[in-house]
């Protein structure tokens, strides 16, 4: 160890202090040589025991300086200059390294209290001498503008604890952050669609809503594609609903929420829905007559047309026919052969979307006499109970596919010459679930019901059933087996 020292000097002449240069070895018990001239040297530094020197009219007492080992840190680079960077998404990362030029361990915890900036990768708690390791810093901001930290590393330097890092970096706007695409509400022609606008980037919100289109034509729409719709919502930040019409029934819809601010415009990922079937409607049947023209037009209504028509229950009138011409919209035509109240169902189906849908509208058209004949009302009254005694017009109860045959002229002031009468029709105890069929006597039982029924219900009807020349009805039983009674309470008749 090389040292420069002021020393006092003595010798044969009056000593006077002056610089004096020694090389001093360390050498254990020993120690090293100096010259100079006639001079005394007497100093203790270091260790005492390190002996006595010799060599001119000097003495050294003492031996070498002792410096107790210690650490010496040494950051690089001083400070963190960060570039700009988006406050969506964008981070940039600085490494600093930390170098250790004392001759004892050098210990560091770093630390970084800050919401924009953060330590990505930590360094080595304890660096030997002549060795370093590193730390990384990321800038991560949260908003925008200049931001700024420290970084702060304690460590065991004495002169040097801690060591404070500036850090700076730009926050840039972004475009906004929108989320969770939402429809519900859907029908054939409308659906409510929205998303959620969780941020705005930094930068005031221009526009937000949503874009569709039918996925068969764009399954990824965006603003100003061909065949996408767009539709705004006044707000910012947070939760958005927009009510869209026009779709088409029964068709997949692709659709995206959106936002846009002055840097530019975010969407959601992709969804879609399907609109379901609109409501169809049918327009309403006239009654008729027996042995008169009839026309009338079950036109459907509500879907897409043009439709298709189809009896799917029951039967038309005697007589009639329903087109199956779709540009006749549901047309009924022709003459009726029988009187009697016929029940029935006719569906339309329309041609929209990608699917078919379809309204049921079921009708109950009374056949009245022929025109002409004049109608006479009676005060109600019962022409035949089968809960009666067993006669013309009471028990048994109506027997399982059996049809049977009454006389009513006379009865109930019904004359004689009565083409039809008004009725009210009961069922009461059906043993099964079944129909009644009432037509003229000797004729062929008739393929519609005057009045249907479940197993043990009770239920009742009007309708106006012709009679045959001899004033006579018959009942037939559509009951798979068992029995069933019937009531008829006569009103009025024609003639």
């Amino acid at each position: 160890m090389l040292m420069s020292l002021a020393l006092c000097l003595a010798g044969g002449v009056p000593a006077t202090a002056q610089p004096y240069a020694v090389s001093w070895y360390t050498i254990d018990g020993g120690g090293g040589t100096s010259s100079g001239g006639t001079y005394s040297l007497v100093s203790t530094i270091g260790q005492p025991d390190a002996g006595t020197l010799s060599g001119g009219s000097y003495l050294v007492v003492g031996g070498f300086l002792s410096i107790p080992p210690a650490p010496e840190i040494n950051v690089t680079p001083i400070s963190g200059a960060f570039p700009a960077v988006s406050i969506v998404g964008g981070t940039a990362a600085q490494t600093f390294t930390i170098e250790n030029l004392g001759t004892a361990d050098l210990l560091v915890a770093p630390s970084l209290a800050s919401s924009d900036f953060y330590l990505s990768l930590l360094p080595a708690a304890v660096v030997a001498p002549g060795a370093s390791t590193t730390l990384e810093v990321t800038f991560d901001p949260v908003a925008v503008g200049v931001r700024t930290a420290t970084l702060v590393i304690a460590n065991n330097d004495s002169d040097e604890n801690p060591v404070n890092i500036s850090l700076q970096g730009t926050g840039l706007a972004a475009a906004p952050s929108v989320t969770t695409p939402t429809s519900a509400l859907i029908t054939g022609a409308t659906a409510t669609l929205g998303g959620n606008v969780t941020f705005d980037g930094g930068s005031v919100i221009i526009e937000r809503g949503v874009v569709y289109s039918q996925t068969a034509a764009d399954n990824n729409p965006v603003i100003g594609a061909p065949n996408v719709t767009k539709v705004t919502v006044i707000g910012t930040t947070g939760l958005f609903a927009a009510g869209v019409t026009g779709l088409t029934p029964t068709t997949s819809h692709s659709f995206k929420a959106f936002a846009t601010n002055a840097i530019g415009t975010s969407y959601t990922s992709v969804a879609t829905f399907t609109t379901t079937c609109p409501t169809i409607t049918l327009a309403s049947l006239p009654n008729g007559n027996l042995n008169a023209a009839y026309t009338g037009s079950a036109t459907a209504s509500g879907g897409t047309g043009p439709y298709t028509y189809a009896v799917t229950s029951g039967s038309l009138p005697g007589g009639l026919s329903l087109s199956a011409d779709p540009t006749q919209a549901g047309y009924v035509s022709g003459t009726p052969t029988a009187t009697g109240t016929f029940p029935f169902d006719i569906t339309a189906t329309d041609t929209a979307g990608a699917g078919t849908c379809t309204g049921v509208q079921s009708y109950s058209v009374v056949i009245g006499p022929e025109l002409g004949q004049d109608f006479f009302t009676l005060t109600p009254c019962r022409v035949l109970d089968t809960r009666n005694a067993v006669g013309p017009l009471g028990g048994p109860a109506l027997v399982a596919l059996g049809d049977r045959t009454f006389v009513v002229a006379g009865t109930c002031g019904i004359p004689v010459d009565a083409k039809a009468i008004s009725l009210n029709i009961a069922v009461t105890q059906p043993t099964n679930a079944g129909n009644i069929r009432l037509h003229p006597g000797g004729t062929a039982v008739p393929l519609v019901s005057a009045i249907n029924y479940k197993a043990g219900q009770t239920r009742s009807n009007n309708a106006v059933i012709p009679l045959s020349a001899l004033g006579q009805l018959a009942a037939y039983l559509d009951q798979a087996a068992g029995t069933a009674h019937l009531i008829l309470d006569v009103n009025g008749y024609f003639k």
